[in-house]
Parts: structure tokens; sequence; C-alpha cells
């Protein structure tokens, strides 16, 4: 039996190759036999939509992980571990918080008229999403080929979150 190209099925491949990991490593972390989903990608019997959402939820949390710690590469070999702190992660979110990536890097202050930028989602500074689009826009105005866009942070902390475009972008410092 062959999938469409956008089946469940294929679209969890894509994600595995573009992650490096393993099928039995997202079926631990899924909670479903590995031998269910080798059955699916073999074309011997599809997933059911409940568990291709769960891997599919799962793997966009992944996606979400490697990208913060960019480019520090995360190793998803343990599903124990990367289940633990995942769940930790799902924990600690305590408000929406966005940051605002441009290019590979990630958006800090700007000050004295320039911009100052990490590499790293963690090292940016967190946002609510309006301080952020507005942030986004600005860089977009200043940077033309800056392609700034509005990225969730599901790791940032309530306490730090900075909710005024002023705090963030200043004109005369």
């Amino acid at each position: 039996m062959a999938f469409a190209k956008l089946s469940a099925e294929n679209r969890i491949k894509e994600s595995l190759t573009r992650l490096d990991c393993t099928a039995s490593f997202i079926a631990t972390l899924a909670g479903i036999p590995a031998n269910r989903l080798s059955e699916a990608f073999r074309g011997v019997k599809e997933l059911s939509n409940k568990d291709a959402e769960l891997i599919e939820e799962i793997l966009k949390r992944i996606d979400m992980l490697v990208l913060a710690f960019e480019p520090v590469p995360i190793s998803l070999v343990n599903p124990t571990k990367i289940k633990a702190l995942l769940n930790d992660i799902e924990d600690r979110r305590l408000a929406e918080a966005y940051c605002v990536r441009f290019g590979r890097s990630w958006f800090c202050s700007r000050e004295a008229g320039q911009v100052k930028s990490s590499f790293s989602m963690l090292m940016s500074t967190s946002m609510d999403h309006l301080t952020a689009e507005k942030i986004a826009a600005a860089l977009n105005k200043m940077l033309p080929d800056a392609e700034a866009e509005v990225v969730r942070n599901p790791f940032a902390s309530a306490d730090s979150i900075v909710d005024s475009f002023d705090d963030v972008w200043n004109e005369t410092r």
C-alpha cells in the first residue's frame, strides 16, 4: 500500500530525516510500539489519526527545542532525557513569549543606532506578541533584506518578557 506524498507517514519520515533521529526514538517518546511505526513507514498499515497527530506534535516540540539551542546541536538519542526535558519546558510555560529572528540572528536590542543580536534564541530578548510584531516591522524597515519574523519562545519565563517597544528599541541611547 503506497501512501500519498503528503500523508502523515511521509511528513513524519521527512521530519525524522531533518532532525536526524530514529523511528524507535520517536515511537518511545510517543509511547507507541516501534514496530507499529515501522509498519506504517513500510506501507503495511497506516498510522491512526491519533498516533499521527501525537507524533507530529512531539516532532513540532523537538523542532522548537532544536531551533532554540541553535547552533548548539541537540542529541536526539536518549528518549527518556528528551521526554523529561520537553515535559520540564511544558511545565514551566507560564506565559506566551516571542522572539524576533532575522536571517540566522535573534534580536536582542537596538542601542546607539546599532542592532544587537545573538545567534541563539536563548540569548535573545523575549517579548509579548505586539512588541515582537513592532520590532520585526522596524527591522524590516531598517534592514530591507532582514526578513524579520516573530517566533514563539517556549523557554521564556513570565518575569523576563518585555512588553514595551521603547524598552528594547532605543533611538537615543
